[in-house]
């Protein structure tokens, strides 16, 4: 079992069969949003709402690399380990409506685009590289191809996280 703690990226690892706590990781950070982990590399990636950052640690390392910068209301992020992206919600004030979008970077944050735009708010973030699909909770859930085409509502029903 892995957790986090307010106020800091401290990543920390329950083995539950003898109940011993390893520290995987542990920096500051001002408000932490989200946070994912790439298990294969070892790779913490988080979203720093305060400073407006995307950053990213390996485990076990003390030093954290900032990816994206300039972010107004960075929230909810998922990895696509095929393509070797990352996708989060974003926007420019949570109080106006259709102003949020879904963006995505490769995983160093470089090349920086829209997938889908004109959001009023969005919750949860899914990835489904598999399928080529991207899910997020917006009021209902709604799901696009990963390049943000063919757009479509799934369920109406009220959705916070996924």
């Amino acid at each position: 079992m892995l957790w986090t703690e307010h106020g800091w990226v401290t990543i920390r690892r329950l083995d539950v069969a003898s109940g011993k706590v390893d520290t995987l990781f542990s920096a500051p950070v001002a408000s932490l949003t989200t946070i994912v982990i790439d298990s294969g590399e070892g790779i913490a990636y988080w979203t720093d709402a305060e400073h407006g950052t995307i950053e990213r640690a390996k485990l076990g390392q003390p030093s954290v690399e900032t990816l994206v910068t300039g972010l107004r209301f960075p929230g909810t992020i998922a990895l696509d380990l095929i393509a070797r992206k990352i996708y989060w919600g974003a926007s420019e004030d949570p109080y106006q409506s259709s102003n949020g979008a879904i963006r995505r970077s490769d995983l160093d944050g470089t090349n920086v685009e829209n997938v889908i735009t004109g959001l009023q708010y969005q919750y949860g973030l899914a990835v489904d590289p598999i399928h080529g699909k991207l899910y997020w909770s917006a009021g209902g859930i709604e799901r696009a191809n990963l390049d943000g085409t063919q757009r479509e509502r799934i369920i109406d029903q009220w959705a916070n996280d996924l």
